[in-house]
């Protein structure tokens, strides 16, 4: 599963498997060959930061992401964001990281 406080920011329940949530973050290719990263957090977690970061070899340094997001949809409860990474893309590995807010 997913670590408690990515469960938490994602709003999703700690006590429940989560494979079948639209909330648990994906990466897709597009028809145009861009990768789209896409999660959508709980705005109730405002007390935990989370940023994308990416690398290109899993044994490499990971970073913070200069793709800006593009809010897909927002709720009262929920903001679903996409971050697109342009198409030629060869190997990138991209994660969430939530850490708790100072």
């Amino acid at each position: 599963g997913l670590p408690l406080l990515v469960e938490y920011a994602l709003g999703l329940d700690p006590a429940s498997p989560d494979a079948s949530s639209a909330a648990i973050p994906a990466l897709q290719r597009t028809a145009g060959g861009e990768l789209v990263f896409r999660f959508t957090r709980s705005l109730a977690a405002a007390d935990v930061v989370l940023s994308v970061e990416t690398t290109d070899a899993l044994d490499a340094a990971w970073t913070a992401t200069a793709v800006a997001p593009v809010i897909e949809s927002e709720t009262g409860t929920t903001r679903t964001l996409a971050f697109t990474f342009p198409a030629p893309v060869r190997a990138l590995f991209v994660r969430l990281r939530a850490q708790p807010a100072p």
